[in-house]
């Protein structure tokens, strides 16, 4: 069995997380249909939260394959 590389093991460690946040936010999106009154504030506000760290996790991720790809495709590279 081959052990996985760096890069291997961020990308899936990253999509573990990325599918946490989606099934979190799918499972108060649930909850809020059915939610009525102070229960469904509640709801809300755990979505709103749960948006805004997936949100800020994206940006992570955008920010860390961006910088991955110029470091890659950078001419002090080119003769690597």
């Amino acid at each position: 069995m081959e052990i996985p590389s760096e890069e291997q093991m961020r990308n899936l460690f990253e999509e573990r997380i990325k599918n946490l946040f989606e099934d979190r936010i799918r499972n108060l999106c649930t909850k809020a249909v059915a939610a009525k009154g102070p229960e469904l504030q509640s709801v809300l506000s755990d979505l709103r939260t749960a948006l805004h760290e997936h949100a800020e996790f994206l940006q992570y991720v955008t920010l860390r394959v961006t910088r991955d790809v110029a470091e890659k495709t950078s001419p002090s590279n080119a003769a690597d």
